[in-house]
């Protein structure tokens, strides 16, 4: 039962982490620019967050596709990037 408790401490805790974060960047933005409406805001950060998760979700799933641990991932990348081709890549 306390694994459980656990899990969902780390997953409520990071579900208001990521709400104060929105919270925070709407309050930024409108502090900076404040002819905008906060409707506006709050779809430009919905869109922004979208994005970047469909993104990562890419990322993940080309790194599981290598079959490699994130610094391997990063590596290869790294490598990839420069035109070098890894070892053992027949």
């Amino acid at each position: 039962m306390s694994s459980v408790d656990g899990w969902l401490a780390g997953y409520l805790w990071a579900r208001a982490r990521a709400l104060l974060s929105a919270a925070l960047a709407a309050a930024v933005i409108l502090v900076i620019s404040p002819g905008r409406s906060p409707a506006e805001v709050v779809v430009r950060l919905t869109g922004a967050a979208v994005g970047g998760g469909l993104l990562l979700a890419r990322r993940r799933q080309e790194q599981r596709a290598a079959g490699a641990t994130a610094g391997e991932w990063a590596s290869l990348d790294d490598r990839l990037r420069h035109g070098e081709v890894p070892q053992g890549a027949d």
